[in-house]
């Protein structure tokens, strides 16, 4: 026994081999030609090679205000074991990983004109609460504020991080990646110190 779909009024008219499909007037998705699909393979691999090297650059102009903020030695390595490991846990969440004790809060200033300064300790990225906020806003207000205002730039620095992980050609690794960034760095310090 042959079904025929035209004999069904309750029969999806969404099949597309059925002759109720056709007399819709919806047409069958053409298959694309060996040389299209190449085509578009080609495309949209330009096209992550181009998001992984924005991204990448991204990060590096991070990380070059990272490394500048710490004098080499011991401290550096760990402070950079520590981004990693940040890095590295919040790719394996999809999140940026923010807890309490990674978070600095300090008051600056003097008592009628405090500013409020939030670090994220394993990025070192900060945002300071300053003039524009003290005149509106109490202590407390201020020091939501900041943090509030840090957690977006961690969650953006951390969709670099993400966007490098889709288009990579392969695995991320990110100890592999910020050490190279972080050569890469020092060669073009060394470069500019010869230069000048």
């Amino acid at each position: 026994m042959v079904i025929r779909p035209e004999e069904w009024e309750d029969f999806p008219e969404e099949i597309e081999g059925s002759s109720r499909f056709r007399k819709a007037g919806r047409k069958k998705p053409k298959s694309l030609s060996l040389a299209n699909k190449q085509d578009r393979r080609k495309k949209e691999k330009e096209k992550r090679a181009e998001n992984f090297a924005e991204a990448r650059k991204e990060i590096k102009d991070h990380l070059v205000r990272f490394i500048h903020s710490i004098p080499k030695g011991e401290r550096r390595e760990r402070q950079v074991a520590d981004y990693i490991e940040w890095v590295e846990k919040s790719l394996e969440e999809s999140i940026p990983f923010l807890d309490e004790e990674g978070v600095s809060i300090e008051e600056k200033g003097k008592i009628g004109g405090l500013t409020v300064e939030a670090r994220h300790l394993p990025t070192m990225i900060k945002v300071v609460a300053g003039q524009d906020w003290q005149n509106r806003t109490s202590l407390d207000q201020r020091k939501k504020q900041a943090r509030s205002e840090l957690y977006i730039g961690v969650g953006k620095h951390f969709s670099f991080w993400e966007k490098m992980k889709k288009n990579s050609s392969g695995k991320l690794d990110v100890t592999e990646t910020v050490d190279g960034i972080l050569k890469e760095v020092e060669r073009e310090r060394l470069w500019q110190g010869k230069a000048a």
